[in-house]
Protein backbone atom coordinates (compact mmCIF):
# COMPACT_ATOMS: atom_id res chain seq x y z
CA UNK A 1 0.00 0.00 0.00
CA UNK A 2 2.74 2.46 0.57
CA UNK A 3 4.16 1.95 -2.18
CA UNK A 4 0.67 2.92 -4.28
CA UNK A 5 0.24 5.95 -2.11
CA UNK A 6 4.20 7.22 -3.29
CA UNK A 7 3.35 6.49 -7.32
CA UNK A 8 -0.30 7.25 -7.74
CA UNK A 9 -3.01 9.93 -7.08
CA UNK A 10 -4.94 9.87 -3.82
CA UNK A 11 -8.32 8.93 -5.81
CA UNK A 12 -6.52 5.62 -7.34
CA UNK A 13 -5.34 3.98 -3.84
CA UNK A 14 -7.48 1.93 -2.49
CA UNK A 15 -8.36 1.79 0.67
CA UNK A 16 -8.26 -2.51 1.10
CA UNK A 17 -6.44 -5.11 -0.45
CA UNK A 18 -8.22 -7.95 -0.48
CA UNK A 19 -6.48 -11.64 -2.11
CA UNK A 20 -8.78 -13.88 -4.48
CA UNK A 21 -7.95 -16.89 -6.34
CA UNK A 22 -10.31 -16.04 -8.93
CA UNK A 23 -12.73 -13.23 -9.82
CA UNK A 24 -16.28 -13.39 -9.28
CA UNK A 25 -18.44 -12.88 -13.05
CA UNK A 26 -21.86 -12.60 -14.17
CA UNK A 27 -23.79 -14.84 -16.36
CA UNK A 28 -22.60 -12.43 -19.50
CA UNK A 29 -18.65 -12.57 -17.83
CA UNK A 30 -18.87 -9.12 -16.27
CA UNK A 31 -16.98 -8.56 -13.20
CA UNK A 32 -19.85 -9.09 -10.12
CA UNK A 33 -19.19 -6.17 -8.32
CA UNK A 34 -21.48 -7.54 -5.53
CA UNK A 35 -19.83 -10.98 -5.37
CA UNK A 36 -16.56 -9.58 -4.45
CA UNK A 37 -15.97 -10.78 -0.77
CA UNK A 38 -15.56 -7.58 2.04
CA UNK A 39 -12.70 -6.42 3.57
CA UNK A 40 -10.95 -8.75 6.82
CA UNK A 41 -12.87 -7.12 9.90
CA UNK A 42 -10.57 -5.01 11.07
CA UNK A 43 -10.85 -2.84 8.31
CA UNK A 44 -14.47 -1.74 10.48
CA UNK A 45 -14.32 1.10 13.08
CA UNK A 46 -14.73 0.23 16.61
CA UNK A 47 -18.17 1.31 17.96
CA UNK A 48 -17.81 4.91 19.44
CA UNK A 49 -20.14 5.39 22.85
CA UNK A 50 -22.42 3.50 24.85
CA UNK A 51 -25.30 3.47 22.79
CA UNK A 52 -23.01 2.38 19.49
CA UNK A 53 -21.34 -0.58 22.06
CA UNK A 54 -24.47 -1.80 23.36
CA UNK A 55 -25.74 -2.05 20.01
CA UNK A 56 -23.14 -3.60 18.17
CA UNK A 57 -23.16 -6.34 21.41
CA UNK A 58 -26.86 -7.15 20.35
CA UNK A 59 -26.40 -7.21 16.73
CA UNK A 60 -23.39 -9.86 17.97
CA UNK A 61 -25.80 -11.97 19.81
CA UNK A 62 -28.34 -12.20 17.68
CA UNK A 63 -26.28 -13.03 14.29
CA UNK A 64 -23.73 -14.71 15.83
CA UNK A 65 -20.93 -12.79 14.43
CA UNK A 66 -17.75 -12.07 16.76
CA UNK A 67 -17.10 -8.59 15.82
CA UNK A 68 -19.41 -6.17 14.67
CA UNK A 69 -18.39 -2.25 13.70
CA UNK A 70 -19.58 0.80 13.91
CA UNK A 71 -20.96 1.04 9.64
CA UNK A 72 -22.22 -2.57 9.97
CA UNK A 73 -25.48 -3.03 8.30
CA UNK A 74 -27.56 -5.35 10.42
CA UNK A 75 -29.23 -7.37 7.00
CA UNK A 76 -26.13 -7.21 4.78
CA UNK A 77 -24.51 -9.39 8.21
CA UNK A 78 -27.37 -11.64 7.95
CA UNK A 79 -30.17 -10.41 9.71
CA UNK A 80 -33.67 -11.14 8.40
CA UNK A 81 -37.35 -10.30 9.97
CA UNK A 82 -37.31 -13.03 12.59
CA UNK A 83 -33.87 -11.99 13.43
CA UNK A 84 -35.03 -8.53 13.96
CA UNK A 85 -37.73 -9.17 16.10
CA UNK A 86 -35.12 -10.67 18.72
CA UNK A 87 -32.85 -7.68 18.14
CA UNK A 88 -35.54 -4.85 18.81
CA UNK A 89 -36.61 -7.10 21.97
CA UNK A 90 -32.98 -6.63 23.21
CA UNK A 91 -32.57 -3.32 22.50
CA UNK A 92 -35.85 -2.25 24.06
CA UNK A 93 -34.74 -3.39 27.06
CA UNK A 94 -31.65 -1.98 27.20
CA UNK A 95 -32.55 1.38 26.32
CA UNK A 96 -35.97 0.88 27.68
CA UNK A 97 -37.62 2.62 24.62
CA UNK A 98 -40.89 1.27 22.86
CA UNK A 99 -38.32 0.54 19.56
CA UNK A 100 -39.99 -1.15 16.66
CA UNK A 101 -38.64 -3.75 13.80
CA UNK A 102 -39.52 -0.24 11.67
CA UNK A 103 -36.88 1.45 13.60
CA UNK A 104 -34.12 -1.12 12.46
CA UNK A 105 -35.07 -1.12 8.97
CA UNK A 106 -34.78 2.59 8.77
CA UNK A 107 -31.69 2.57 10.62
CA UNK A 108 -29.69 -0.70 10.18
CA UNK A 109 -26.17 0.27 10.88
CA UNK A 110 -24.85 -0.14 14.35
CA UNK A 111 -24.56 4.05 14.45
CA UNK A 112 -27.56 4.98 12.67
CA UNK A 113 -29.63 3.29 14.75
CA UNK A 114 -27.34 4.31 18.30
CA UNK A 115 -28.05 7.92 16.59
CA UNK A 116 -31.85 7.40 16.60
CA UNK A 117 -31.82 6.05 19.81
CA UNK A 118 -30.07 8.52 21.82
CA UNK A 119 -32.22 11.17 19.68
CA UNK A 120 -35.54 9.43 20.33
CA UNK A 121 -36.56 9.75 16.67
CA UNK A 122 -38.25 6.96 14.41
CA UNK A 123 -38.14 7.43 10.91
CA UNK A 124 -39.91 4.39 9.89
CA UNK A 125 -43.14 6.11 8.58
CA UNK A 126 -41.67 8.10 6.05
CA UNK A 127 -42.75 8.11 2.38
CA UNK A 128 -38.76 7.73 1.49
CA UNK A 129 -37.40 4.50 3.58
CA UNK A 130 -33.59 3.94 2.25
CA UNK A 131 -32.91 0.63 3.70
CA UNK A 132 -29.19 0.12 2.27
CA UNK A 133 -26.78 2.71 1.76
CA UNK A 134 -25.25 2.37 -2.06
CA UNK A 135 -21.46 2.87 -3.01
CA UNK A 136 -22.13 3.32 -6.96
CA UNK A 137 -21.93 -0.63 -7.22
CA UNK A 138 -25.19 -0.98 -9.84
CA UNK A 139 -28.02 0.69 -9.99
CA UNK A 140 -30.31 1.80 -7.04
CA UNK A 141 -32.93 -0.69 -6.24
CA UNK A 142 -36.62 0.98 -5.35
CA UNK A 143 -39.04 -1.42 -4.17
CA UNK A 144 -42.91 -0.28 -3.60
CA UNK A 145 -44.99 -0.77 -0.76
CA UNK A 146 -47.75 -2.91 -0.31
CA UNK A 147 -51.34 -2.31 0.34
CA UNK A 148 -50.34 -1.55 4.11
CA UNK A 149 -48.22 0.68 3.46
CA UNK A 150 -44.66 -0.47 5.02
CA UNK A 151 -41.83 -1.05 2.99
CA UNK A 152 -39.51 -2.48 5.84
CA UNK A 153 -39.84 -5.94 5.25
CA UNK A 154 -37.59 -5.48 1.96
CA UNK A 155 -34.89 -4.48 4.04
CA UNK A 156 -34.18 -8.73 4.14
CA UNK A 157 -32.99 -8.17 0.52
CA UNK A 158 -29.74 -6.31 1.80
CA UNK A 159 -28.13 -9.38 2.76
CA UNK A 160 -29.28 -11.46 -0.48
CA UNK A 161 -27.91 -8.36 -3.24
CA UNK A 162 -24.79 -7.66 -1.14
CA UNK A 163 -22.92 -4.64 0.16
CA UNK A 164 -23.18 -1.42 -2.00
CA UNK A 165 -26.78 -1.58 -3.80
CA UNK A 166 -28.31 0.99 -2.42
CA UNK A 167 -32.12 -0.28 -1.47
CA UNK A 168 -34.87 2.22 -1.34
CA UNK A 169 -38.35 1.43 0.07
CA UNK A 170 -41.04 4.17 -1.03
CA UNK A 171 -43.95 3.66 1.56
CA UNK A 172 -47.61 5.05 1.48
CA UNK A 173 -47.87 8.56 2.27
CA UNK A 174 -51.44 7.71 3.30
CA UNK A 175 -49.63 6.83 6.75
CA UNK A 176 -48.43 10.21 7.58
CA UNK A 177 -51.10 12.35 5.80
CA UNK A 178 -53.19 13.21 3.07
CA UNK A 179 -52.45 11.09 -0.18
CA UNK A 180 -52.84 11.13 -3.89
CA UNK A 181 -57.00 9.49 -5.03
CA UNK A 182 -55.91 7.87 -7.98
CA UNK A 183 -53.34 5.03 -9.59
CA UNK A 184 -51.89 7.68 -12.19
CA UNK A 185 -51.32 10.25 -9.06
CA UNK A 186 -50.00 8.32 -6.70
CA UNK A 187 -47.70 6.97 -9.68
CA UNK A 188 -46.96 10.44 -10.20
CA UNK A 189 -45.91 11.41 -6.95
CA UNK A 190 -43.56 8.18 -6.69
CA UNK A 191 -41.58 9.07 -9.50
CA UNK A 192 -41.04 12.29 -8.43
CA UNK A 193 -39.88 10.61 -5.26
CA UNK A 194 -37.40 8.98 -7.33
CA UNK A 195 -36.48 11.44 -9.68
CA UNK A 196 -35.45 13.47 -6.61
CA UNK A 197 -33.19 10.99 -4.62
CA UNK A 198 -31.68 9.95 -8.34
CA UNK A 199 -32.68 12.41 -11.26
CA UNK A 200 -31.48 10.02 -13.86
CA UNK A 201 -31.83 6.11 -14.26
CA UNK A 202 -31.16 3.56 -14.93
CA UNK A 203 -33.21 2.16 -12.67
CA UNK A 204 -34.28 -1.42 -10.69
CA UNK A 205 -37.57 -1.42 -9.50
CA UNK A 206 -39.74 -4.34 -7.14
CA UNK A 207 -42.97 -4.21 -5.87
CA UNK A 208 -44.92 -6.78 -4.14
CA UNK A 209 -48.72 -7.59 -4.03
CA UNK A 210 -50.00 -3.73 -4.18
CA UNK A 211 -46.77 -2.61 -4.81
CA UNK A 212 -46.43 -4.85 -8.02
CA UNK A 213 -48.99 -2.78 -9.67
CA UNK A 214 -47.26 0.75 -8.55
CA UNK A 215 -43.69 -0.85 -10.30
CA UNK A 216 -45.12 -1.82 -13.30
CA UNK A 217 -46.46 1.74 -13.49
CA UNK A 218 -43.72 3.52 -12.68
CA UNK A 219 -41.87 1.74 -15.03
CA UNK A 220 -43.99 2.42 -17.94
CA UNK A 221 -43.84 6.42 -16.75
CA UNK A 222 -39.76 6.63 -16.31
CA UNK A 223 -39.47 4.99 -19.82
CA UNK A 224 -41.97 6.63 -21.25
CA UNK A 225 -39.73 10.08 -19.94
CA UNK A 226 -36.46 8.40 -21.76
CA UNK A 227 -34.87 6.76 -18.84
CA UNK A 228 -34.08 3.24 -18.54
CA UNK A 229 -35.73 0.34 -16.31
CA UNK A 230 -33.47 -2.51 -15.93
CA UNK A 231 -35.86 -4.91 -14.35
CA UNK A 232 -38.72 -5.14 -13.20
CA UNK A 233 -39.89 -7.71 -10.17
CA UNK A 234 -43.46 -8.46 -9.45
CA UNK A 235 -44.08 -10.56 -6.17
CA UNK A 236 -47.26 -12.20 -6.20
CA UNK A 237 -49.88 -10.18 -7.76
CA UNK A 238 -52.28 -10.03 -10.66
CA UNK A 239 -52.63 -7.93 -13.47
CA UNK A 240 -55.69 -5.66 -13.39
CA UNK A 241 -57.92 -6.68 -16.28
CA UNK A 242 -61.06 -5.18 -15.47
CA UNK A 243 -62.77 -1.90 -15.42
CA UNK A 244 -65.26 -1.08 -12.18
CA UNK A 245 -65.85 1.73 -10.83
CA UNK A 246 -62.96 3.50 -8.35
CA UNK A 247 -63.07 2.75 -4.82
CA UNK A 248 -64.73 -0.65 -2.73
CA UNK A 249 -68.02 -1.21 -3.14
CA UNK A 250 -70.56 -0.44 0.53
CA UNK A 251 -71.53 -3.94 1.00
CA UNK A 252 -67.34 -4.82 0.92
CA UNK A 253 -66.79 -2.91 3.65
CA UNK A 254 -66.77 -5.41 6.72
CA UNK A 255 -64.98 -8.22 3.59
CA UNK A 256 -62.02 -5.33 4.15
CA UNK A 257 -61.73 -4.97 7.22
CA UNK A 258 -61.11 -8.75 7.65
CA UNK A 259 -58.48 -8.51 5.06
CA UNK A 260 -56.94 -6.25 6.77
CA UNK A 261 -56.96 -8.09 9.79
CA UNK A 262 -54.94 -11.00 8.35
CA UNK A 263 -52.59 -8.63 6.71
CA UNK A 264 -51.68 -7.54 10.14
CA UNK A 265 -51.84 -11.00 11.91
CA UNK A 266 -50.19 -12.55 9.22
CA UNK A 267 -47.38 -9.84 9.38
CA UNK A 268 -47.05 -10.21 12.97
CA UNK A 269 -45.35 -14.07 12.43
CA UNK A 270 -46.86 -15.03 15.97
CA UNK A 271 -49.10 -18.00 15.91
CA UNK A 272 -52.93 -17.19 17.10
CA UNK A 273 -54.06 -17.70 20.51
CA UNK A 274 -56.96 -19.96 20.46
CA UNK A 275 -59.83 -17.06 21.41
CA UNK A 276 -58.53 -15.02 18.38
CA UNK A 277 -60.75 -16.25 15.65
CA UNK A 278 -62.30 -15.16 12.52
CA UNK A 279 -64.20 -13.04 12.22
CA UNK A 280 -62.02 -11.10 13.84
CA UNK A 281 -63.08 -7.58 15.93
CA UNK A 282 -60.37 -4.83 15.28
CA UNK A 283 -60.02 -3.92 19.13
CA UNK A 284 -59.30 -7.64 19.81
CA UNK A 285 -56.75 -8.04 16.99
CA UNK A 286 -55.12 -4.91 18.25
CA UNK A 287 -54.65 -6.12 21.89
CA UNK A 288 -53.73 -9.59 20.96
CA UNK A 289 -50.49 -7.41 18.18
CA UNK A 290 -49.53 -5.09 21.42
CA UNK A 291 -49.13 -7.83 23.32
CA UNK A 292 -48.04 -10.90 21.40
CA UNK A 293 -44.06 -10.09 20.98
CA UNK A 294 -43.95 -9.50 17.50
CA UNK A 295 -43.32 -7.06 14.85
CA UNK A 296 -46.10 -5.17 15.50
CA UNK A 297 -45.43 -5.21 19.16
CA UNK A 298 -44.50 -1.54 20.63
CA UNK A 299 -46.68 -0.17 18.22
CA UNK A 300 -49.17 2.93 19.12
CA UNK A 301 -52.71 2.27 18.50
CA UNK A 302 -52.67 5.46 15.99
CA UNK A 303 -49.84 3.86 13.90
CA UNK A 304 -51.24 0.73 13.40
CA UNK A 305 -55.07 2.53 12.75
CA UNK A 306 -53.22 3.89 9.91
CA UNK A 307 -51.68 0.96 8.43
CA UNK A 308 -55.43 -0.40 8.29
CA UNK A 309 -56.32 2.95 6.89
CA UNK A 310 -53.37 2.63 4.51
CA UNK A 311 -54.86 -1.11 3.34
CA UNK A 312 -58.45 0.48 2.74
CA UNK A 313 -56.79 3.13 0.52
CA UNK A 314 -54.66 1.18 -1.53
CA UNK A 315 -57.63 -1.64 -2.08
CA UNK A 316 -59.80 1.26 -3.00
CA UNK A 317 -57.61 2.90 -5.77
CA UNK A 318 -56.49 -0.52 -7.49
CA UNK A 319 -59.24 -1.12 -9.86
CA UNK A 320 -57.79 2.17 -11.17
CA UNK A 321 -54.87 0.65 -12.39
CA UNK A 322 -53.90 0.63 -16.08
CA UNK A 323 -50.37 -0.97 -17.66
CA UNK A 324 -48.15 0.83 -20.64
CA UNK A 325 -46.13 -1.99 -22.15
CA UNK A 326 -42.96 -2.09 -20.69
CA UNK A 327 -39.14 -2.60 -22.00
CA UNK A 328 -37.59 -3.88 -18.71
CA UNK A 329 -36.49 -7.23 -18.03
CA UNK A 330 -39.68 -8.14 -15.81
CA UNK A 331 -39.70 -11.66 -13.51
CA UNK A 332 -42.95 -12.63 -11.86
CA UNK A 333 -42.54 -14.27 -8.37
CA UNK A 334 -46.16 -16.29 -7.64
CA UNK A 335 -47.24 -17.94 -4.18
CA UNK A 336 -48.08 -21.44 -4.63
CA UNK A 337 -49.76 -21.79 -1.28
CA UNK A 338 -53.38 -20.71 0.11
CA UNK A 339 -53.28 -19.65 3.33
CA UNK A 340 -54.40 -16.54 5.93
CA UNK A 341 -57.37 -15.88 3.76
CA UNK A 342 -55.74 -15.71 0.66
CA UNK A 343 -55.58 -17.73 -1.99
CA UNK A 344 -53.13 -18.60 -4.26
CA UNK A 345 -53.33 -17.43 -7.68
CA UNK A 346 -53.20 -19.61 -11.01
CA UNK A 347 -49.48 -19.45 -12.45
CA UNK A 348 -50.69 -19.63 -16.26
CA UNK A 349 -53.35 -16.86 -15.40
CA UNK A 350 -51.25 -14.66 -13.33
CA UNK A 351 -48.11 -15.24 -15.77
CA UNK A 352 -50.39 -14.44 -19.09
CA UNK A 353 -51.86 -11.13 -17.08
CA UNK A 354 -48.77 -9.75 -17.12
CA UNK A 355 -47.03 -11.12 -20.01
CA UNK A 356 -49.46 -8.98 -22.51
CA UNK A 357 -48.09 -5.80 -20.62
CA UNK A 358 -44.27 -6.60 -21.33
CA UNK A 359 -42.12 -5.65 -24.69
CA UNK A 360 -39.16 -7.47 -23.25
CA UNK A 361 -37.77 -10.54 -21.33
CA UNK A 362 -40.44 -11.87 -19.44
CA UNK A 363 -40.08 -14.85 -16.52
CA UNK A 364 -41.96 -16.44 -14.12
CA UNK A 365 -40.67 -17.82 -11.19
CA UNK A 366 -42.93 -20.14 -8.25
CA UNK A 367 -42.50 -19.62 -5.02
CA UNK A 368 -43.51 -22.21 -2.19
CA UNK A 369 -45.00 -19.66 0.51
CA UNK A 370 -48.57 -17.75 0.79
CA UNK A 371 -48.81 -14.70 -0.30
CA UNK A 372 -48.12 -12.47 2.93
CA UNK A 373 -45.19 -14.62 3.38
CA UNK A 374 -43.34 -13.63 0.35
CA UNK A 375 -41.03 -11.08 2.37
CA UNK A 376 -40.14 -13.70 4.77
CA UNK A 377 -36.84 -14.93 5.52
CA UNK A 378 -37.80 -18.33 3.68
CA UNK A 379 -39.22 -16.88 0.65
CA UNK A 380 -36.19 -13.91 0.12
CA UNK A 381 -34.44 -17.18 0.53
CA UNK A 382 -35.53 -17.55 -2.76
CA UNK A 383 -36.17 -14.55 -4.37
CA UNK A 384 -33.11 -12.93 -3.11
CA UNK A 385 -30.19 -14.84 -5.23
CA UNK A 386 -32.69 -15.01 -8.27
CA UNK A 387 -32.88 -11.06 -8.21
CA UNK A 388 -29.31 -10.23 -7.10
CA UNK A 389 -28.53 -12.74 -10.28
CA UNK A 390 -31.23 -10.90 -12.97
CA UNK A 391 -29.67 -7.22 -11.58
CA UNK A 392 -26.47 -8.31 -12.35
CA UNK A 393 -27.33 -9.90 -15.69
CA UNK A 394 -28.98 -6.40 -16.47
CA UNK A 395 -26.27 -4.40 -15.40
CA UNK A 396 -23.93 -5.73 -17.39
CA UNK A 397 -26.22 -6.32 -20.82
CA UNK A 398 -26.15 -1.97 -19.97
CA UNK A 399 -22.75 -1.55 -19.42
CA UNK A 400 -22.26 -4.03 -23.23
CA UNK A 401 -24.95 -1.63 -24.87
Amino acid sequence: MPVLAANCRTNMVPAHLVLIEKLPLTPNTKLDVAALPLPAPSAGRAPAGAAQIAVAEVFSTVLGVDSVHAEDDFYVLGGDSLKAMRAVSLLRARFETPLTVGALAAAPTVELLASKLSAGTDSSFDMVLPLAGGTGAGAPLYCFHPAGGLGWSYAGLAGHLGRGREIIALQSPRLSGPAPQDMAALRDCLVQAIRKRHPRGPYHLLGWSFGAHLAHMVAGALEKQGDEVLTLSLLDADAVTTNPVQGPAPDDAAALEQEALNFLLAGALRELPQWLTSPYRREEVLEFLAEAGGVWSHFASDKLEAILDSYAYSVGLLPGARYDRVHADTRLYTATISRHGVAASDPARAAAGWAEHSAGHFAQQLIEAGHYEMTSPAALGVIGPQLREDLARAEAEHAGN
